[in-house]
């Protein structure tokens, strides 16, 4: 019978060395997690200043009303979604935490560069807690850095860096309250059970999925096999920062719900946003598996890692999984199958091997992969919310890096996926810089001089056009708000307005000019490649010369 691998986690404190006990650990972190700053500096200070993209708009348009009204960042109306006008609380599914966040870019009229710089400083903090929860949990110094620099080579986690979104915050915090749990499980300082708590509400409140964490600290300090009355009073006090973070959530989000009658909840707002259309629901599924493969350096490093290792029955299982899918949705190409397969296996390794040893961290790193599965109910699945479970990828992996036992050939293997995964990425934010570039111009080019000679300027569009439109004083089209009159000008958004149901409405209308972007180059957002959004396409990143990123001008005659 084959022996699980070994690999044990749980270290107990009398055994950890002198230098990783206290405050001390993170400057041991710092110099292990030195490589991975260096490429997260490399890779995001030549975009600093790339225009807002996607739902950076929404974000920054919440931290714009929290400058009048810190406590309801929701409070107001927005056109966004389906180009309805509606309540900004009845439809966003995340708590305040990312308005608060970005007070200051909102502060600088939306600078792009702050907002970057903010979101660098805190993809190196949690590139650092990475190395440090390594550290508390027994890896040595060479994996720790391995694990941070996996963290900071992970192509979601780069380019969410270069946005004004929340998945990076919410994940730097979310390992931040981990390494806490983890020094308050060894040491029980109540400073560590406090930050731990503090931590772990500000990752609930950036993204909503983030309260499975919450299910992962349990698993970590709870020993289940101890049931004498001592152990349970351990197991308690255990919990007490858990137990805080989700106290402190519910009053974050209680007194910043928006107070306005008929203003919706976070609740409603996340339930709202659930999908039941089966295909969708299937093709959220798929997108989970497949991202572990083409976008987390996890599947390909643990199946090299782990090559000899694998019985029958898992390769069995993963096969079985690409086939359930292929019967379920036929008409989806083979390089899905294999994606999906492979991710499969190396999940189901992952799970068995921690099962296997009945060690609670082991368990703890696995559950932590799965935090956005609950994901799979929403409307959309893309590979940025994954990011969450970044550190505990890196550390898996890193776990199995032992120069005695990697050759040289599959060490080569592995650099080598990392290495795809840092192109990928700055591919993918080239290819945004580009799109959201286009946005930028096209409201300073289209919009303000019209605005600067007293036309009244309405867009149709989202996206990081939403934002710039507004800035320049254009006015939003949609359903049920108001709509132009004979001499206004309308500027539409051909990729970010796919829907266009409100142009349709207005009669007369005359188009003055249209703005191409169909130069050849990279593509996220058309032409099958969806990163943002996976019901565009699987592929996170093509080359395409599609002309969908357009810009329109019409004049209502």
């Amino acid at each position: 019978m084959r022996r699980p691998l070994k690999m044990q986690f749980h270290i107990p404190t009398s055994t950890l060395p002198v230098k990783t006990q206290g405050p001390g650990i993170f400057s041991i972190a710092l110099r292990h997690a030195s490589a991975g700053i260096a490429l997260a500096i490399l890779a995001i200070v030549p975009f600093l200043n790339k225009a807002h993209t996607i739902d950076d708009g929404y974000y920054l348009e919440e931290a714009r009303h929290a400058l009048v009204d810190p406590l309801h960042p929701t409070a107001f109306d927005i056109v966004w979604s389906a180009e309805i006008l509606t309540r900004v609380s009845s439809q966003v599914a995340v708590g305040p935490g990312v308005a608060w966040l970005f007070l200051p870019v909102v502060a600088l009229h939306g600078s792009e560069w702050l907002a970057h710089s903010i979101q660098l400083l805190l993809l190196s903090a949690g590139t650092i807690a990475t190395a440090a929860l390594g550290l508390r949990i027994g890896l040595t110094g060479r994996q720790a850095g391995i694990a941070a620099f996996l963290t900071a080579a992970t192509a979601p986690v780069l380019v969410m860096a270069g946005t004004s979104m929340p998945d990076v915050p919410a994940m730097v915090f979310g390992v931040l309250a981990m390494e806490r749990i983890a020094a308050w499980s060894q040491e029980s300082r109540w400073q560590q059970g406090l930050a731990a708590a503090v931590y772990l509400a500000l990752a609930f409140i950036l993204r909503t999925h983030m309260i499975g964490l919450a299910g992962v600290a349990a698993l970590w300090t709870i020993d289940w096999r101890d049931r004498t009355r001592a152990g349970v009073l351990r197991q308690l006090r255990g919990l007490a920062p858990v137990l805080g973070a989700i106290a402190l959530t519910w009053m974050i989000v209680r007194v910043s719900a928006d107070p306005f009658p008929g203003g919706g909840t976070l609740a409603a707002a996340v339930q709202a946003s659930a999908s039941t259309d089966w295909l969708q629901l299937h093709g959220n599924a798929r997108s989970f598996l497949v991202n572990w493969t083409i976008l987390m350096p996890l599947a390909l490093p643990w199946l090299i890692l782990r090559f000899r290792r694998f019985g029958a029955w898992t390769a069995f299982l993963g096969v079985a999984a690409m086939c359930i899918f292929r019967i379920l949705q036929p008409d989806r190409g083979r390089w899905h199958l294999i994606a999906l397969a492979l991710s499969s296996i190396a999940l189901i390794s992952i799970v068995w091997d921690a099962w296997r040893s009945r060690d609670r961290i082991r368990l703890a790193l696995a559950a932590w992969l799965f935090l956005s599965a609950p994901v799979i109910l929403y409307s959309h699945l893309p590979s940025k919310y994954l990011v969450a479970s970044a550190p505990a990828a890196a550390i898996l992996v890193a776990s199995l890096v032992d120069r005695a036992r990697v050759g040289k050939l599959r060490a080569a293997a592995c650099c080598a996926v990392v290495a795809a995964q840092v192109v990928l990425a700055v591919l993918i934010l080239k290819a945004d810089s580009d799109m959201s570039g286009a946005a930028r111009q096209a409201a300073v080019e289209l919009i303000r001089p019209r605005i600067q000679q007293g036309r009244r300027v309405w867009f149709d569009g989202q996206w990081g056009f939403h934002w710039y439109a507004t800035q320049e004083g254009a006015l939003p089209l949609s359903i049920n708000g108001p709509k132009p009159v004979s001499g206004d000008i309308i500027v539409r958004s051909a990729i970010s307005d796919p829907i266009c149901q409100v142009m349709p409405l207005i009669p007369h209308l005359k188009l003055l000019t249209v703005v191409h972007h169909a130069t050849p180059g990279g593509r996220i957002m058309s032409s099958g490649a969806g990163f943002y959004r996976n019901r565009l396409g699987m592929l996170p990143w093509v080359w395409a010369g599609d002309d969908d990123n357009r810009f329109e001008v019409w004049e209502v005659e």
